[in-house]
């Protein structure tokens, strides 16, 4: 009985990559760029842009679900409901983000961000303490429809 693992060999290079590959931010701070990179084992690539282009780290709530339907023999479906709290750096317009980590819990986030902060010099943009002082300060003034 003969095999011919040629045609195996695809997925094994896609099962490695996935295993062995990663990706994440890196900051160069003695020439002021950041760079989102996808590496594998020791080499990196992705392309290096001016930090000066970003002008805040912030955190934001995550709130999403996904719905995922199989259609084998049994029709079935799960959600995935994610809950937590991102961390990206961002540009004063908003339109240029760039992802650096999600936690589960706020003061995890929050920590995160002020010592980042501190690190890469960007001003800090606290979106879940801006959304809990305008409902406090709502519910300070009566209003009914107030969150916390």
């Amino acid at each position: 009985m003969d095999y011919d693992f040629t045609e195996s060999i695809p997925s094994l290079f896609i099962g490695v990559l996935i295993v062995f590959g990663s990706d994440g931010v890196q900051f160069d701070l003695t020439n002021q760029k950041v760079r989102k990179y996808y590496g594998f084992f020791f080499f990196k690539i992705g392309i290096w842009v001016d930090l000066g282009k970003y002008n805040y780290i912030e955190t934001t709530r995550v709130n999403s679900s996904k719905t995922v339907t199989s259609g084998h023999s049994v029709w079935m479906s799960r959600t995935f409901k994610e809950k937590g709290y991102d961390v990206f750096i961002s540009s004063s317009t908003g339109q240029k983000r760039l992802f650096l980590a999600r936690f589960a819990k706020y003061p995890y986030a929050k920590e995160f961000m002020n010592e980042y902060s501190k690190k890469i010099n960007l001003k800090t943009l606290d979106r879940i303490q801006r959304a809990r002082e305008s409902s406090l300060k709502k519910r300070a003034e009566g209003d009914k429809n107030y969150t916390v």
